[in-house]
């Protein structure tokens, strides 16, 4: 009998990660605080500021890649 290998518990499947090859639809705050370079308490006001724009499922918060992207690109770079 051949033994198969086993993802390690918890671990995602491949390409789901932030430098894999395909990049996820949807982010979590840690996801956006990577992506951003920024802190998680900026995520989590520029969310309830409406900058960012998520989703509530229970108690999770998701970011869609593309809102996120599209909301980005609409910013002012000179709004300071």
């Amino acid at each position: 009998m051949e033994e198969t290998e086993r993802p390690a518990a918890g671990a995602r499947p491949s390409g789901g990660g932030m430098g894999g090859e395909s990049a996820p639809a949807w982010l979590g705050v840690s996801d956006v605080q990577r992506y951003l370079g920024i802190s998680r308490p900026l995520v989590y006001r520029l969310i309830h500021e409406g900058t960012i724009p998520s989703i509530r499922l229970g108690r999770a918060i998701r970011v869609s890649r593309t809102a996120l992207d599209r909301a980005l690109e609409s910013l002012d770079p000179h709004a300071n």
